[in-house]
């Protein structure tokens, strides 16, 4: 009975310990890591990066843990910060405080190479060499253009933060100028010149104003003008046409009466010379009613009344 309970107890050990066995062959990787596998005993790593997951490894290796997200870095003065803010020179020798911060993401197929370059402490290694670029950089501009380029200056940070971040397999994401300090008179003299800037930029935009206002008065005026040209115009052309309607009708009139006289001298057997002038002149004198007119006649004075018959 002895025996059969000290076999019952070692098959309980034994199958604690194969399930303790068991259970160290797995290992996990989060959704937001990469996993490389490092073996305890002879201390080296597989080729191979894993995604999230749960995974079978085999005994005696682990996962080591890389983020696979956009990972913050930042000098500043706030509590969440790295490090403290950088400190250096301007080109003409003005101190220069730098609060800034950038984002880099690692290369996921070259986690190895970075294992192999830095083991765990890629991260200080980013911040060394991104203090190095900065400070160096920053020391190449005068104190104004901190002003007046400070995209350019931080675009150009960036460009050599990046081109050194890939030669240790990552890649920059963004690199902010989040705050520049320089020494307080300097500082007052800067808003002064920008405020003096800012009225120089006001009184161009009010000039440009003006101009443009005028302008549009010459333009008013110009189009009134030729609405003017364009109505007397048309009064010339009515009254042209009017005129012209009148002649026709003049004309029409003078070469309807001419036919009219032709046939009544034909009708009335008059001569075309003083026959129809004496017939002429007795109509017109019958169109003029009322009227009292002396007809060259000699030793004699005529009342003709139209009237009468």
């Amino acid at each position: 009975f002895k025996m059969e309970k000290f076999i019952l107890i070692g098959a309980g050990i034994l199958a604690l310990i194969l399930v303790i066995l068991f259970s160290l062959m797995w290992d996990t990787v989060e959704p937001t890591e990469f996993g490389m596998s490092y073996n305890i005993l002879s201390k080296t790593t597989g080729d191979s990066v894993y995604d999230g997951g749960l995974y079978w490894i085999g005994l005696f290796n682990h996962f080591i843990k890389f983020p696979a997200t956009v990972t913050h870095t930042e000098f500043s003065s706030r509590p969440s910060r790295d490090d403290p803010p950088l400190e250096t020179r301007t080109k003409e020798g003005l101190g220069l405080t730098l609060h800034v911060s950038f984002q880099y993401v690692l290369h996921k197929n070259d986690i190895p190479k970075l294992y192999k370059l830095t083991n765990v402490r890629y991260h200080d290694t980013f911040k060394k060499q991104a203090k190095n670029i900065i400070l160096e950089q920053a020391s190449l501009y005068n104190a104004p253009e901190y002003w007046e380029k400070r995209s350019e200056i931080g675009n150009a940070i960036a460009k050599r933060l990046n081109a050194t971040l890939q030669t240790t397999y990552a890649t920059l994401i963004a690199f902010q100028m989040i705050e520049i300090d320089l020494p307080n008179s300097y500082e007052d003299s800067i808003v002064n010149t920008q405020v003096e800037v800012q009225k120089r930029e006001t009184k161009k935009y009010e000039q440009s104003a003006t101009t443009i206002r005028e302008s549009i008065n010459v333009d008013i005026s110009l189009a009134d003008k030729k609405a003017q040209i364009i109505y007397a115009t048309a009064d010339a052309n009515a009254i042209r046409i009017i005129n012209d309607a009148k002649s026709a009708a003049i004309n029409n009139t003078i070469t309807y009466e001419k036919l009219a006289y032709t046939d009544a001298a034909r009708l009335l057997g008059l001569s075309a010379t003083d026959g129809l002038l004496d017939y002429i002149s007795l109509m017109n004198i019958i169109k003029n009613r009322g009227s009292q007119l002396i007809v060259g006649m000699k030793n004699s004075l005529i009342n003709i009344n139209a009237g009468s018959k």
